[in-house]
C-alpha cells in the first residue's frame, strides 16, 4: 500500500512528483525499430526517489521482469511491491505507474508489441 499522499495522487493521474524525482534513465530500445519486428524490449532505470510523474496506459501489452532494485507500480487499480526478479504482465489500457522505494535504482527490462496495426 503506497503513502496515502501517493494514493490520493493517484487518484488525481499523477504520482505527485517533485521534479527532482523524474530523474531515470532514457530507455534503451534492444531491438532494431523496424517493420520486421512486431515487438521490442527496453530497460528503464529509475533513480532513487524516482518515479513515473503521472500515470498512463498503453494500447500495448506490457511484460516486465525487475533487474534491480525495489519499487511500488500501479497496476490497474492495485499497487504492488515489486523487487529484483519480479516480473509483472499487464494488458493494454492498464493503468500505470511506479515509485522507487529503496536506496538503489530500481529498472526493469521490458517488452511491448508493436507495428501490429494495419494501415486503414
Amino acid at each position: 500500500m503506497p503513502p496515502s499522499s501517493a494514493d490520493a495522487a493517484a487518484r488525481e493521474g499523477t504520482l505527485g512528483c517533485p521534479p527532482s524525482c523524474e530523474t531515470l534513465s532514457p530507455h534503451s530500445d534492444l531491438l532494431p525499430n523496424d517493420l520486421a519486428f512486431d515487438m521490442n524490449m527496453h530497460t528503464l532505470k529509475f533513480m532513487p526517489d524516482g518515479c513515473h510523474p503521472f500515470i498512463e496506459t498503453h494500447v500495448q501489452e506490457h511484460g516486465a521482469y525487475v533487474l534491480g532494485g525495489q519499487g511500488m507500480y500501479l497496476l490497474g487499480e492495485d499497487w504492488l511491491q515489486l523487487k529484483k526478479e519480479d516480473f509483472i504482465w499487464f494488458g493494454p489500457f492498464t493503468q500505470q505507474g511506479t515509485y522507487t522505494t529503496g536506496r538503489e535504482p530500481f529498472w526493469y527490462i521490458y517488452s511491448k508489441d508493436m507495428n501490429r496495426d494495419a494501415e486503414i
